[in-house]
């Protein structure tokens, strides 16, 4: 009859741990995208740009297309004027002919240059076991109910850092810089990630006074 209270816990307790392990899961999710380090021209006393042309380097037209949009969609909600570049000219034809590009920029209104480019990607293995023993522990009946006895998984994660910089388009300055690192799951769809990523960032642009 002593261990009957004990037993009569362990229900509590693995819902317990269940819902906050459930809320770390969530909070990792949201954390999934930061800014790693900033950089702003020292010699740069301007104020806000007035209008940006965001500009991905991606040799993948989906890609740059969507993240292109999602980029200056939300600059724009957010009140700083913005516009895509993919159907002004492809990346080819710009490095090719540099002041061409710079000029259909002009002509369309902008001030300033914002060019995301990848910087580097990383993909990582984690393989983890759990055999657990059952007995009356909280702990040890939340690994139970949770990843059942001699459960196994390899999960791969992938480490994506991104460049997002500012130009002024009549000097070529770079006004702003930063870099950023975005955790994928193998089950992640990546674009869902970008307007986190894009909010951050841009957070970040506003502090430092280069964007409205």
């Amino acid at each position: 009859m002593r261990g009957e209270p004990e037993n009569r816990m362990i229900g509590p307790m693995k819902i317990l741990l269940i819902a906050v392990a459930a809320l770390t899961v969530a909070l990792c999710g949201c954390a999934s995208s930061s800014v790693k380090q900033t950089w702003k021209s020292p010699s740069y006393h301007g104020g806000p740009v007035a209008k940006v042309a965001v500009v991905v380097m991606s040799d993948r037209n989906f890609y740059r297309e969507a993240i292109e949009n999602r980029f200056a969609g939300l600059l724009t909600e957010q009140g700083q004027s913005a516009f895509t570049t993919y159907n002004l000219f492809s990346l080819t034809a710009a490095e090719a002919d540099k002041p061409a590009a710079a000029a259909r920029l002009r002509q369309a209104g902008a001030d300033s240059v914002l060019v995301v480019r990848l910087v580097e990607s990383a993909t990582y293995s984690d393989y983890a076991r759990s055999s657990p023993t059952f007995t009356s522990s909280g702990a040890e009946a939340y690994n139970y109910f949770a990843f059942g006895s001699g459960t196994s998984w390899n999960n791969l994660q992938t480490h994506v850092y991104l460049e997002s910089a500012l130009y002024a388009l009549t000097t070529s300055e770079r006004l702003w810089s930063g870099i950023t690192r975005t955790i994928l799951k193998e089950d992640t769809d990546s674009l869902a990630k970008i307007e986190p990523l894009a909010t951050k960032v841009f957070a970040q642009m506003r502090q430092d006074g280069v964007i409205h």
